[in-house]
């Protein structure tokens, strides 16, 4: 019987991936019909691959059997009325009993397999929106508004683009669900080797080779698999190992894994499911947004290596043993092949394809890579490999799946009760107008948000309630985007509740508070950086070339004292005076103009000159 489970959950999420690659390389299907149909179909393999967590066993399986009845009744009702949805208009198009009656098991079906996946922070987050929709009437001051009729609210919420399957549903059934298909196609035929080989084979030999090579392999992997959890159970099982082995602490090896693993988001050319969300909300090319991110991915990673770096000089951490590590020259030989899906994706967007039609060419490209090149120890691509790339990409969407649609109820509620503009105008308010405390309190209401929230929805909700004050104020849009962004992202490795820091303790055996507090000493510079693309948009390749030169040469300066000032070593150990000076020469690069960076370029050659002396 267990078997036969197996079996049949495995063909329904193979046909589901082969749904979405028919429907989205052929392009004759309604999106708004294909956002129904991929919803509602990863539900079901949602609902058939978990469970309801109730006690006892057999209320647990009475109530597994009644959410799939419902999720049944809910796929027949919009199977049948999917042609009259599509058509309907919000407060024209007359709705009936029924369809109230199916929208509303529908609305908690949502709630359901979102908490499943994704959490329960965001199902309750959705509650308290809907909440506030009806308890805004007896609301005083600002956040007063009209009541809204109950009818009106769903009519809202499941009838239209503005709620469940709105512009969130919209990118997760197809920019990102083709992406994380192509990871998967891309780990299958041997990606995962390949990422660590070639990082083994660039640091693995430098002092405190094995962090170096978990920075590299980690973040190569993160940049195509979109799932920060997921990146540290799959590369941390064997680096976080390797770095313990080498002399490097627990606490910091699972810190050092998981910013890594985080900053996989930020890494063109794939990215997270945040970045084709920004190009939506923003209605720019995919492109603009991989490279505006081109800087900010490379600071965050020339930090932690920066860091990492120190670190192994401070405790004087060697790199791997030359025996376990695999020539640059024969990794290239037998891996040349998996710069081609990447370059493929990349030429694509510069060329001004869609995201669609880069990722469909960048899994086609994956297969023939597979079947020409048989990588060590796997063999050719086969059939059977094909299939369980499929199986594992559609399993794999499920958590941004059900994520963006609960996301949709909020940014429903935000669009149609006119909320963001409100949250803006308090917060401009409570900074007294003033431009750095009101980017205080957006980076705080981000960590907040995300507390336990899964990226995208983060960054929905800050960018509907937040950056619209910031773009009111002067700030470029596309700076204000990022500013939200990168917060939704380092709110990831922000204790108190930081699950991929907590996950990657798990498998270094150390206390989960300790390394979400080390991974986010390991990431605090890149907390500092967003603050720097308001005022330095040439980070973003905002502006002239000169602008821009300037803006990256500041920025990594800073990022080499701040690093400096963190670890506590430089050319040998600091001591406290060179300590400061690292922090202030640091923190005085990152302001605009001319004066006060050049007064941080001489605290830093303070310190600098006064390690030499004492290193002579």
């Amino acid at each position: 019987m267990i078997g036969y489970l197996r079996y049949t959950r495995r063909v329904i999420a193979i046909g589901i991936a082969l749904y979405h690659v028919y429907v989205l390389s052929l392009g004759t299907f309604e999106l708004y019909k294909h956002r129904v149909l991929s919803i509602l179909l990863l539900q079901l393999l949602i609902f058939i691959t978990s469970s309801s967590n109730l006690k006892p066993r057999l209320i647990k399986h009475i109530a597994d059997v009644i959410i799939l009845l419902l999720w049944g009744i809910s796929i027949v009702y919009f199977i049948l009325n999917l042609e009259r949805m599509s058509m309907h208009i919000v407060g024209i198009s007359p709705l009936y009993l029924k369809d109230y009656i199916i929208a509303v098991i529908f609305f908690f079906l949502v709630l359901e397999s979102t908490r499943r996946y994704a959490g329960v922070w965001l199902p309750i987050c959705s509650i308290i929106f809907v909440a506030y929709v009806f308890v805004a009437p007896y609301m005083p001051g600002l956040f007063h508004r009209q009541a809204m009729e109950s009818k009106d609210l769903i009519e809202r919420l499941v009838f239209s683009t503005d709620g469940i399957f709105g512009f969130p549903a919209a990118v997760a059934s197809t920019y990102v669900f083709l992406f994380v298909l192509f990871g998967q196609f891309l780990l299958m035929v041997g990606g995962g080797k390949f990422f660590f080989d070639f990082a083994g084979a660039i640091a693995g030999k430098a002092k405190g080779g094995a962090a170096k090579v978990a920075v590299i392999s980690s973040g190569l992997f993160g940049m195509i698999s979109g799932s920060p959890t997921a990146d540290v159970v799959t590369t941390g099982s064997f680096t976080i190992p390797a770095m313990k082995k080498c002399g490097m602490p627990g606490v910091y090896a699972a810190a050092v894994e998981s910013v890594a693993c985080v900053g996989g988001a930020l890494m063109p050319p794939v990215m997270g499911s945040a970045a084709f969300l920004m190009a939506d909300i923003l209605g720019l090319p995919y492109f603009e947004i991989v490279k505006a991110a081109i800087i900010p991915a490379i600071l965050w990673y020339f930090s932690l290596y920066l860091m990492v770096h120190l670190e192994a000089k401070r405790l004087q951490i060697p790199g791997y043993n030359i025996e376990d590590i695999v020539p640059l020259r024969k990794v290239m030989t037998y891996s040349f092949g998996f710069f081609i899906p990447l370059s493929v994706i990349v030429i694509l967007l510069v060329l001004g394809y869609t995201p669609i039609r880069a990722a469909l060419a960048a899994i086609a490209s994956t297969i023939l890579v597979g079947v020409a090149r048989p990588q060590p120890g796997k063999g050719r691509l086969k059939v059977k490999h094909v299939l369980q790339s499929l199986e594992d990409g559609a399993l794999g969407n499920r958590t941004v799946n059900s994520s963006c649609a609960c996301s949709g109820i909020m940014a429903g509620v935000i669009l149609f009760t006119g909320i963001g503009g409100k949250v803006g105008s308090a917060m401009m308010a409570m900074s007294g107008e003033s431009f750095l405390p009101a980017l205080i309190l957006a980076m705080l209401a981000s960590v907040i948000i995300g507390t336990g929230v899964t990226v995208s929805a983060t960054y929905i909700l800050t960018a509907l309630l937040i950056v619209p004050a910031a773009v009111k104020v002067g700030v470029p849009a596309l700076a204000a985007h990022f500013f939200v962004f990168q917060y939704a992202i380092l709110s990831h490795i922000t204790p108190p509740v930081a699950v991929p820091p907590y996950v990657a303790a798990g498998i270094a055996g150390e206390d989960p508070l300790k390394c979400g507090f080390a991974a986010w000493r390991f990431g605090i510079i890149t907390f500092i950086l967003p603050f720097v693309y308001i005022y330095e948009p040439g980070l973003l390749l905002i502006g002239n070339v000169y602008g821009i030169i300037i803006a990256v040469t500041k920025a990594i300066i800073a990022t080499i004292l701040l690093d400096c000032g963190i670890v506590g070593y430089m050319l040998i150990e600091t001591r406290r005076i060179e300590r400061v000076l690292c922090f202030l020469g640091g923190i005085a690069m990152l302001y605009s103009g001319v004066i006060i960076p050049i007064i941080g370029i001489f605290f830093g050659l303070a310190a600098f000159l006064g390690q030499k002396r004492r290193q002579s």
